[in-house]
């Protein structure tokens, strides 16, 4: 039926009566229209003004205003003309937005293959202080520690610091061979005195 694809489209019922009535019914003065639906004049022109807004009725100059709408079958041709042409410009405008999205998506690609090494060595990082914990935690007599010219920053902000310096105050013979750098010295104070700190040129 007619008037349940004008239902299906978004219409209400009574914006769809009032189709079929104005469509076999034309020039009706909102008053008329408000009767034959059984209903108020102002629900009536609520009706009638998100038809014409659609497109669907017509109204004249004359005071009051008359008005007319399409048929039934032409409405549902209406509709799906001006909704074909909104899909067309809302396709439009996405096939021209998605040009730039994918040029976005391209340089996004490109930073994340760039600063992927990155975060691996960072992931990496936590690894391995990960297992100097369980070493430090494990060791019973000698624990030899090789870190770069920054890695004492990197000790002092992990969990294995406290087990490093843990297993000093067990007893266990830990050395540290570094290459010293005058800015990070005063981190190796968070060592346990007895932690024996070494220099060396290339590591």
């Amino acid at each position: 039926m007619w008037n349940e694809l004008l239902l299906e489209a978004g219409l209400t019922e009574r914006e769809v009566r009032s189709i079929m009535v104005l469509g076999s019914n034309p020039k009706m003065k909102a008053s008329e229209l408000a009767k034959e639906l059984d209903t108020t004049r102002l629900d009536a022109y609520n009706s009638l003004s998100r038809l014409q807004e659609m497109g669907i009725v017509t109204a004249t100059a004359d005071r009051p205003m008359q008005f007319s709408s399409l048929r039934v079958d032409e409405s549902v041709h209406h509709i799906i003309e001006t909704r074909r042409a909104q899909l067309d410009r809302l396709q439009e405008g996405y096939d021209t937005l998605s040009v730039g999205t994918s040029d976005e998506a391209s340089f996004e690609a490109i930073r994340r293959e760039r600063d992927e090494p990155r975060f691996a060595v960072l992931k990496e990082r936590v690894h391995i202080y990960r297992r100097l914990k369980r070493m430090a935690e494990e060791s019973e007599e000698r624990l030899v520690l090789l870190l770069g010219r920054f890695g004492i920053l990197h000790l002092c902000r992990s969990e294995a610091l406290e087990a490093v310096n843990t297993a000093a105050v067990r007893g266990v013979v830990v050395q540290v061979i570094t290459q010293l750098e005058p800015r990070t010295l005063r981190f190796y104070e968070q060592l346990h005195p007895s932690i024996e700190i070494r220099h060396a040129d290339e590591l």
